[in-house]
């Protein structure tokens, strides 16, 4: 990830809807990462400033992945971002989402999510 800008690492199943929220968060400045959900809890990254967690991931639950993140100590306090088509608020809100946005989502919506939670943290 670049140095000096605020790092986003996101797990997502679609590689259309990936590439552009790749596209989008460069373009608004921050540095991207992905993963397909098991590297985060195998904690094979850099730890990042933000997470953004699709739902539905191809080898493992994104619930679980977001459970995985509010245990360890390195990582209870950054934010998560959960993505998915289902209305499912109040589950992600259980498992420590910060906030849950239902696919078909405005970018824009996305961008101040981001911006919100960067500038916020868990205690």
């Amino acid at each position: 990830m670049e140095a000096g800008k605020k790092r986003i690492l996101i797990a997502e199943n679609d590689p259309d809807m990936l590439f552009i929220l790749h596209q989008v968060l460069r373009k608004a400045g921050y540095a991207v990462e992905s993963s397909k959900g098991t590297s985060i809890v195998e904690a094979k990254h850099t730890w990042p400033d933000l997470f953004i967690v699709d739902r539905d991931l191809p080898s493992i639950d994104g619930m679980a992945v977001c459970k995985f993140l509010r245990v360890r100590a390195e990582t209870k306090c950054i934010p998560i971002i959960m993505l998915s088509s289902y209305e499912m608020r109040k589950k992600a809100a259980r498992v420590g989402v910060n906030e849950f946005i239902k696919k078909p989502f405005d970018v824009n919506t996305l961008l101040k999510s981001v911006e919100r939670h960067l500038h916020r943290r868990l205690p």
